[in-house]
């Protein structure tokens, strides 16, 4: 019977949209230096839960891609700013809440992506009544200002652990967050916060590949696991051949921007079901993808053309959403003070190992996963 469960999980697994990092909770033992190295990825490489490429080759033990729905448009150098194309899209969507009578389910944390997004929509939007509000009093906490002069009384609000993703709510919401914003702003100065100082995050990325090492190793990561993460990346990058990486810090963005794209449109799947075993019906996962706020072809593109500003200075991180939210709120404090932090945690012992193509979920105790992992990581070759 436990072969069973485990052949299931092999054939499950190379067709998974999801696979958690770092795999395992415990010290599980992996003989196979690679495998051990992916299973730990998540420990040592900030805010990584499962990693795949847009483009190119970046090989995972389960021989699983990335989802056509998550592809990268052919990026091009553009003009636009990033407050029309805000408002474009808070446009689009309230439109399509309209045509399709579902109300637009807006995740707020409180902090800086979320909270652009939703001025979106109050400075686009003549119905708050198509609006309703998740959050929690953590989010309150983050922004209390935003709360109480736009949410309180005037936009519905529900805990958002009230939150269940089903079928029956995506066809009656369009579910937004503020996610994969982080992407198109660069967001892993952490990885480099040593190098800010004196300026060497704009060194050249392929002279300075100790500099990327040393990075990672900082972290708590082994030498070896640091040189094996750092040239599967770089190989990817001289692979696609984007002209603009750079830099060290757009090495980082390309990271993000390439690999952690579609494990971060899909966060809402990861701990706010309350049924765990109903499939996602392929037709609401597109819509889904398709409404996601931030996931548009003109959003990547705005990202790409403003990559050498986006990186360089920290005290400039995610100016452009700030002053977007400024136009609206007027808080100065917000405007100056405000930095990136962790928002709306989930506790990530909840979350599944792995989301099959149909976002069902599995855990670590269901029969057979274990198993099935540990033989794809002993054969990984890297």
């Amino acid at each position: 019977m436990s072969q069973k469960y485990k052949n299931y999980h092999l054939q499950n697994l190379r067709t998974s949209v999801m696979v958690k990092t770092p795999v395992f909770y415990d010290d599980t033992k992996i003989n196979n230096t690679n495998g051990q190295n992916w299973a730990t990825i998540g420990k040592h490489v900030l805010g990584l839960h499962d990693v795949r490429p847009r483009l190119g080759h970046f090989t995972n033990p389960w021989n699983a891609p990335s989802l056509e729905l998550f592809a990268m448009p052919a990026l091009r150098d553009v003009n636009d700013k990033l407050s029309d194309l805000l408002d474009q899209r808070a446009h689009e969507l309230v439109a399509l809440s309209a045509r399709q009578n579902r109300r637009l389910a807006i995740m707020w944390s409180g902090g800086i992506d979320s909270t652009c997004m939703l001025s979106s929509f109050i400075k686009n939007s003549n119905a708050l009544d198509q609006l309703i509000i998740y959050c929690n009093k953590a989010s309150i906490n983050e922004n209390p200002g935003f709360f109480k002069n736009y949410i309180l009384n005037k936009i519905e609000c529900q805990d958002v652990t009230s939150l269940d993703v089903t079928d029956e709510f995506l066809n009656s919401c369009i579910l937004l967050h503020g996610d994969p914003a982080d992407s198109i702003y660069g967001p892993s100065m952490p990885m480099y916060c040593d190098l800010l100082p004196t300026e060497k995050h704009l060194l050249p990325w392929r002279d300075n590949i100790q500099l990327l090492v040393d990075g990672i190793v900082r972290r708590g990561a082994s030498l070896e696991f640091g040189v094996w993460y750092v040239n599967k990346v770089s190989d990817n990058i001289e692979e696609v051949g984007i002209y603009n990486i750079r830099t060290i810090a757009d090495w980082w963005w390309w990271h993000y921007f390439n690999l952690k794209w579609g494990y971060s449109i899909l966060r809402p799947f990861y701990g706010l079901r309350k049924d765990r075993r109903p499939t996602l019906t392929a037709g609401l996962l597109k819509s889904y993808v398709e409404t996601t706020f931030y996931n548009t072809e003109y959003f990547q593109n705005w990202s790409h053309s403003n990559l050498p500003r986006l990186c360089s200075d920290p005290s400039q991180h995610k100016i452009d959403a700030k002053r977007y939210i400024f136009e609206l709120d007027k808080n100065k404090e917000y405007l100056t003070n405000k930095r990136k932090v962790e928002s709306m945690a989930v506790d990530g012992t909840r979350y599944p190992t792995y989301l099959d193509q149909n976002l069902r979920p599995y855990f670590l105790t269901d029969p057979g996963v274990t198993e099935a992992l540990i033989e794809l990581l002993e054969q990984y070759t890297g």
